[in-house]
């Protein structure tokens, strides 16, 4: 019986499910602080969700203003993680007239994702938004902290599955944020 091929976010992981399972883990929804968009974190430790929010960059500046005081906000406001892991925005470019979501603005993407990436010195995965979304439940709320607990939690539900264990769903209390904005207790 041949093996199953492993994805890409599987072969990224292997050699890092120990950090995911032991340690502490900062996902990122990438943003450049825009008008309409700011970065999401969510904190995994031990494979588990311990903290989420947004990390608020001042809009209204010119890029490479708002870039460096995202540098400047992971640096201040987090411990450095163990393992750093972030969106994989793909490299398209709308039609013009066809989508909101111009050309500028994955560039724009592109450079926060590489700013996140140069905080600290240590592992980056990086997650497909094909993949994240995989995992999102009904009446999923799409915002910037929401999204960055997704990426984790995929991240964390793949190393999972490396070490041939079973997908987790997704914890009662994380669904309810997920679908009404509210941390809730169940």
């Amino acid at each position: 019986m041949s093996k199953k091929e492993l994805t890409s976010l599987e072969k990224q992981l292997v050699g890092h499910v120990d950090k995911i399972k032991n340690g502490s883990v900062l996902a990122i929804d990438p943003s450049s602080g825009s008008y309409s968009s700011q970065p999401g974190y969510a904190i995994y430790k031990n494979g588990q969700l311990d903290d989420s929010g947004i990390v608020e960059i001042h809009s209204g500046d010119h890029i490479s203003n708002r870039l460096h005081r995202l540098a400047k906000a992971l640096k201040e406001e987090f411990e450095e993680p163990a393992l750093l892991i972030t969106e994989n925005i793909p490299p398209f470019m709308a039609e013009q007239g066809s989508s909101p979501f111009a050309t500028r603005n994955v560039i724009s993407l592109h450079q926060s994702v590489g700013v996140i990436m140069s905080v600290w010195d240590v592992p980056v995965i990086t997650v497909s938004p094909r993949t994240w979304r995989s995992f999102i439940p009904d009446g999923y709320m799409k915002d910037d902290e929401h999204d960055a607990i997704m990426i984790g939690w995929a991240a964390v539900q793949y190393a999972k599955r490396l070490e041939g264990e079973t997908k987790e769903e997704l914890p009662e209390d994380v669904i309810i944020k997920l679908t009404t904005g509210e941390w809730k207790n169940v």
